[in-house]
């Protein structure tokens, strides 16, 4: 039985279950961003007994997305050929195809055993996980608006806000995995990441700059293919 693939919309049931099943879930594939994001996705659905089993999301544009991934998503039901179908739906798509993966995402081979293999792409961010509890918690103010460094559309991401003290400011953002992100920050912004990391079960800095090693957290591989 050949495997459906077809377009999905951000917004419909569907995706957010198997945004809320995937372990190569992020943020940045919430239906939230999705529709925020200025750069449309290329927004795809491999169905197993009526169910996604995978999705997809890349663009038609190398590094068009503002994400630093989001890729494949999959379940426990994606087997190799659910897999290589959505890759062959990606493949009658022109352009220069490319899709950064969740550092989750630790096998890219169904990308290489083409008959023209995509080219591989590596990038690297720094994730903690299980932060230690807090002894005391320092009071944050939360920003009714985000800086002018930040986005703008990401003020139509309920999931993204903004927190000052002093005159540092973090913008942060949370997916349903309850894993926090650092997206945006500026002044003396140290002290409110090291209140904010201990309010979730794990964190992606979101890049490895010196910073971040003061909080011990591992280095992560992000695979990115481009065709």
């Amino acid at each position: 039985m050949p495997t459906l693939v077809r377009p999905v919309s951000p917004t419909s049931p569907e995706w957010n279950k198997l945004v809320s099943e995937s372990h190569q879930s992020s943020l940045f594939v919430l239906p939230e961003w999705l529709e925020a994001e200025e750069a449309k996705p290329i927004l795809i659905g491999a169905l197993s007994y009526g169910q996604l089993a995978a999705g997809l999301v890349a663009y038609e544009e190398a590094f068009l997305s503002s994400a630093p991934y989001q890729g494949l998503l999959l379940t426990a039901g994606a087997t190799p050929r659910i897999v290589s179908s959505l890759i062959d739906w990606l493949e009658g798509v022109g352009g220069c195809i490319a899709l950064w993966n969740a550092p989750s995402m630790l096998d890219v081979r169904p990308f290489q055993v083409r008959s023209t293999p995509w080219q591989t792409h590596i990038k690297y961010t720094h994730m903690l996980m299980s932060p230690s509890p807090p002894s005391e918690h320092i009071a944050l103010t939360l920003v009714d608006e985000h800086p002018e460094e930040v986005p703008p559309w990401y003020e139509d991401i309920p999931q993204i806000r903004t927190y000052r003290l002093g005159d540092g400011w973090v913008t942060w953002g949370k997916d349903l995995q309850d894993r926090g992100y650092v997206l945006e920050y500026g002044g003396s912004f140290l002290p409110i990441v090291e209140e904010l990391v201990k309010q979730v079960k794990s964190v992606d800095f979101c890049c490895t700059e010196g910073w971040t090693k003061r909080f011990s957290p591992k280095l992560r591989t992000v695979y990115g293919v481009i065709r």
